[in-house]
């Protein structure tokens, strides 16, 4: 890992400009109990481009950082419709990309003063490869430690070591994506097509149930109208974690809303794509 670090850091060196969107999924402080976390989280934009996200959750405020992407052969790095190789989601950073190869990237920021950075902190474009597959679309992320700066982020074989004066440091294992798979928002029975049928399963998925089903509580335990996990998730149109009488309420509307040949602007009928991770 010392070729990253050094290509990072050189990087830093290098960073003058900023670049910036507006701003979302950004995160407020987080309580000072909580677990640092750092991730990959795959993002298909409304025109297509698809995005691997740096997540960042539970981190104290930082200033420099730097850090090393790297994808399955399922994805390559590439630059958006509009030519852009990054975003940055409004963060006030500096930030400096070096594109080592297809499938790794490193990439600086530098910073006058510590902020909070929680949420979605950069996003780099990418693109299927020919070989593109449910278990070779994956990623990691490392982040390192710029030397003298306080309060920050250290690679030690895949591990996070927060430095903070105020209570010493810790470390933390990265997540890794294991596997990433696309389904349609709303297709619960895989047929490519969302329909009153869908929200029945969904309907019917609860009732038998007891209400509501937490995604992240399935475990394998699906039912005939909830099969497996890509099911599961294209259940959960409305994206708060759990299959409920608000996604089949939203499936009926946009099935009438369909049908009677009214323009749909949401994200039911769309691909989307999700992570099974390491942790």
């Amino acid at each position: 890992m010392k070729k990253f670090k050094k290509t990072i850091v050189a990087g830093l060196a290098a960073a003058m400009t900023m670049t910036a969107v507006p701003m979302i999924n950004s995160s407020a402080a987080q309580a000072t109990n909580s677990v640092p976390k750092m991730y990959l989280d795959f993002t298909i934009e409304s025109d297509g481009d698809i995005r691997a996200d740096v997540v960042i959750e539970n981190m104290p405020d930082f200033t420099t950082s730097g850090f090393h992407v790297e994808l399955g052969e399922g994805f390559k790095f590439t630059t958006s419709n509009e030519g852009d190789d990054y975003v940055t989601f409004g963060n006030p950073y500096a930030g400096s990309l070096v594109n080592i190869n297809d499938h790794e990237l490193a990439f600086a920021t530098m910073n006058a003063t510590a902020k909070n950075y929680n949420g979605h902190f950069v996003g780099f474009y990418v693109e299927r490869t020919d070989v593109n597959n449910v278990f070779n679309s994956t990623g990691n992320v490392v982040f390192y430690n710029i030397p003298n700066a306080p309060c920050m982020i250290t690679d030690a074989e895949h591990h996070i070591t927060i430095y903070n004066p105020a209570n010493g440091t810790g470390g933390i294992n990265t997540p890794e994506i294991l596997e990433s798979n696309e389904y349609l928002v709303g297709d619960i029975n895989g047929n490519g097509v969302v329909d009153g049928i869908d929200a029945t399963r969904v309907l019917r998925a609860c009732d038998l149930n007891g209400g509501d089903i937490k995604i992240e509580n399935i475990n394998g335990n699906f039912t005939n109208e909830i099969p497996d996990l890509r099911s599961a998730y294209a259940a959960d149109v409305n994206k708060d974690g759990f299959i409920s009488q608000a996604d089949a309420d939203l499936l009926l509307k946009y099935y009438t809303t369909i049908i009677s040949g009214i323009e749909y602007n949401g994200n039911i009928g769309k691909i989307d794509i999700y992570e099974i991770y390491n942790d």
